[in-house]
């Protein structure tokens, strides 16, 4: 069972027992010392990757500014079986990456960075004009506004200007590798969710207490 989240200044990691993923994150347009994201989804699926997987496990992590994540517990997949991990930032689309189970750590991607693409602030897994809208919305904020959204400051610079708005254009029409999300208003998340939690099934728990169905 994957215990609470623990930051090293490296790389970010879960206590666990038994079998691991390990995973690096590049998101777009952070500078590369600072690749830092709150609540990262992480949905793994058996077989190849597809639109709407049905998730076996989902936890939601939070990224170190290496972008590296470990221990994340494989508890209850099988050794040498092959599943994909979905994975997803917070203002990014999803991107979906196999792997093969090993018997102690599973690294993803052989240990290269995994790029995330951004411009999604509305958490559909598609980067669309609704997006232009909310960062339009928040043209000229900067960190110290009351409706400040850093998820929408995709270069971290600590201000919403034309940098920001430019990835969301740039990325007009790309969705993620599961597909559309489609949002359910819900009463707080699941109950007991909690970060570096697992869950069961195809419905996924972000803090934003609105639960995503691929």
């Amino acid at each position: 069972i994957p215990g609470e989240a623990t930051d090293s200044g490296s790389q970010s990691s879960a206590t666990t027992f038994g079998p691991t993923l390990k995973f690096k994150l590049a998101i777009e347009g952070r500078p590369e010392t600072d690749y830092s994201a709150k609540a990262v989804f992480v949905g793994l699926a058996a077989g190849s990757p597809t639109t709407k997987p049905t998730y076996l496990l989902t936890f939601s992590v939070d990224l170190p500014e290496s972008g590296v994540y470990s221990g994340l517990s494989l508890a209850g997949l099988t050794s040498g079986s092959s599943y994909t991990a979905y994975l997803k930032g917070s203002g990014q689309i999803d991107k979906a990456v196999s792997f093969t189970m090993g018997e102690n750590e599973t690294s993803l991607s052989s240990g290269t960075a995994i790029d995330l693409i951004s411009g999604d602030l509305n958490e559909d897994n598609q980067v669309s004009s609704a997006d232009q809208t909310v960062v339009s919305s928040l043209y000229g904020t900067n960190s110290n506004s009351s409706n400040w959204n850093p998820n929408a400051d995709f270069n971290a610079d600590g201000v919403i200007n034309n940098f920001d708005l430019n990835y969301v254009t740039k990325n007009l029409g790309k969705i993620g590798d599961s597909g559309i999300w489609v949002s359910v208003p819900s009463p707080g998340g699941p109950s007991g969710a909690v970060e570096g939690a697992q869950t069961e099934g195809m419905w996924i728990w972000v803090p934003n207490d609105h639960l995503y169905k691929p």
